[in-house]
């Protein structure tokens, strides 16, 4: 009856161990598998101790059952502390191997020596051999070993219920928790009771069972691999790896289908670098980083488009090579394809309807400041003179590079100079039109043309064009009367608190007036208008300016003596 126990109990350990071989997975802990291995040994120990005939056979047999039993309780903690999160250190599992492992050498020695076992004999009940000890000094190290494991399981397991809820699963915890408790009782029970059936085989099955129960819901919480397993089964991804010398490892099926050259490499044996698509990996490998990641790289192959993302191959922290996933990205890519041609598109016909846009404001500000002049009788062709002579004094400051201006400000300095004087059309005509001198009241109102035409351009401007230019022919309108010593209008800005567009607006403006006819003067030479800009410099102008002045001298003479 009791034979038949011990064989019950070893059977359905050996039937359990089948389970867990083929519900087997990599990513489980190798404490599990040490479990599932170690009980049927234990169980298989116990068999052979109630087969046994003779004392020798029944020690061999002990030894065989107390192999299982010295390193199960250690691997049942190193597996409560994976499963709750915590770190085990390299040393603290070499030291329960090596306390195991005393505990076992004592226990080899059964039969030559009395440190373990001081006396053993056998007898048969009712057909089952029963052994009888008696215990000796070492045997206490044994229960230690064993009281110490199981102190140490259960307190990690109480640690992580009661502290790490949102971290672990409490099911899994609880589930070893009643391993260890349901094996301690049973060890307990057997040796007070001394009964001639022992129950920690069959103990051993249901932590066993219990193993088996854990192993198929633990690795559900492993997020890293479920989404990966998913992911590879989800989509078609395929994948390859190289070792550091671009050495072929493997492939999947799907990496296959998509480059059939995968499937003549050799495994250990460089990939040749005239391999088609493969002649490219030795510089995408160079571009993989620590730091930045992997890199993407996109392949045109016959008519599909597929995306290589080239990254590091980790063991175990450590880098051994490079693994290369592969995804038919057509699709994908064929919509980006469509969607950029359309932004080009969209851009191009945008940029068009800008350009017409800003072509119609430019003919209405120039149409403005045409109809500015229609109305002053003394100003006739100012407006475009001044335009002409900026470009000049531009070109100038720009071959030097001196004065960092760049092609933006240059282009939107010429194109605001026929602004500055829009206020104008804001004066009364009986002012404008004047054509002698002016009062003293009326060359008040005429100096508001400046404010209002700074008014007029930023209505005209804001919201429409860039904001740079904006802003600068605002300034140029506002502020162009404005003198460096401060005695300008209309707010007597000084030095550099003018806006520099329009301290050169200030010398074309001036330079202008002076040398054309005006109804209220005649037009004066070139040498003493130059010597009345230069005596000026410092005092009216931006002496900065001085040395482009003088060096576009002839350029502005020969204009104006064309008869412009």
């Amino acid at each position: 009856m009791y034979v038949a126990y011990y064989y019950i109990t070893f059977v359905l350990s050996l039937i359990l161990l089948c389970i867990y071989m083929w519900k087997w997975n990599k990513q489980l802990n190798v404490s599990f598998t040490m479990i599932n291995t170690i009980i049927p040994v234990a169980n298989l120990g116990y068999l052979l101790v109630s087969l046994s005939d003779t004392e020798e056979g029944a020690l061999i047999a002990v030894k065989v059952a107390y192999f299982a039993i010295c390193f199960l309780l250690p691997v049942l903690v190193v597996s409560i502390m994976s499963t709750c999160r915590i770190n085990v250190g390299k040393w603290l599992t070499v030291l329960m191997a090596f306390m195991d492992a005393i505990v076992f050498s004592f226990v080899i020695g059964t039969g030559h020596s009395k440190i373990y076992y001081k006396s053993v004999t056998i007898k048969k009940v009712g057909g089952t051999t029963v052994l009888q000890k008696t215990y000796g000094p070492a045997h206490l190290l044994f229960y230690i070993m064993l009281a110490a494991s199981a102190m140490v399981g259960i307190v990690v397991l109480m640690y992580s219920i009661l502290k790490k809820r949102k971290q672990i699963s409490e099911k899994l915890a609880l589930m070893q928790l009643v391993c260890i408790l349901v094996f301690g009782f049973l060890f307990v029970f057997d040796r007070m009771t001394q009964h001639k059936l022992e129950l920690i085989p069959a103990g051993y099955v249901l932590v066993q069972l219990i193993y088996i129960l854990i192993n198929n819901k633990i690795r559900l919480y492993d997020i890293d691999y479920m989404f990966a397993e998913s992911h590879t089964k989800n989509v078609d991804v395929g994948f390859f790896s190289v070792d550091k010398r671009i050495s072929f490892l493997g492939s999947n099926h799907i990496a296959k289908l998509y480059f059939e050259e995968l499937r003549n490499l050799e495994v250990d044996r460089r990939i040749h670098k005239d391999t088609t698509f493969l002649k490219n990996i030795y510089e995408w490998v160079e571009e993989v980083d620590v730091r930045h990641g992997p890199v993407t790289k996109i392949v045109p192959r016959d008519e599909r488009i597929y995306k290589i993302t080239v990254g590091y191959l980790f063991d175990n922290m450590k880098i051994r090579g490079y693994q290369f996933i592969i995804e038919d990205d057509t699709k994908e890519q064929r919509y980006i394809n469509v969607i950029n041609h359309y932004n080009e598109d969209l851009e191009s016909e945008v940029n068009k309807k800008t350009k017409s846009v800003r072509d119609m404001q430019d003919k209405l500000i120039l149409g403005m400041a045409d109809m500015v002049e229609d109305r002053d009788n003394s100003t006739g062709g100012h407006i475009k003179r001044t335009s002409h002579v900026i470009r000049i004094l531009m070109d100038e400051i720009m071959k030097d590079g001196v004065i960092p201006f760049d092609n933006t400000f240059y282009e939107y300095m010429i194109k605001a100079a026929p602004m500055h004087d829009l206020g104008k059309i804001a004066v009364d005509d009986v002012i404008l039109r004047k054509p002698g001198r002016f009062t003293d009241e009326e060359y008040e109102i005429m100096k508001s043309h400046a404010e209002k035409g700074a008014e007029i351009v930023k209505r005209i401007l804001d919201g429409i064009e860039d904001p740079y230019f904006a802003k600068i022919a605002e300034n140029v309108a506002h502020y162009h009367h404005e003198r460096y010593d401060g005695t300008g209008y209309p707010e007597k800005l000084k030095g550099a608190e003018i806006p520099i567009e329009a301290r050169i607006m200030a010398i074309a403006d001036v330079y202008d007036a002076l040398v054309s006819k005006r109804c209220y003067k005649d037009s004066m030479s070139f040498d003493e208008a130059f010597r009345i800009i230069e005596d000026g410099m410092g005092k009216d102008f931006d002496p900065m300016f001085n040395i482009y002045f003088i060096r576009c001298r002839r350029k502005l003479e020969e204009y104006y003596m064309n008869g412009n």
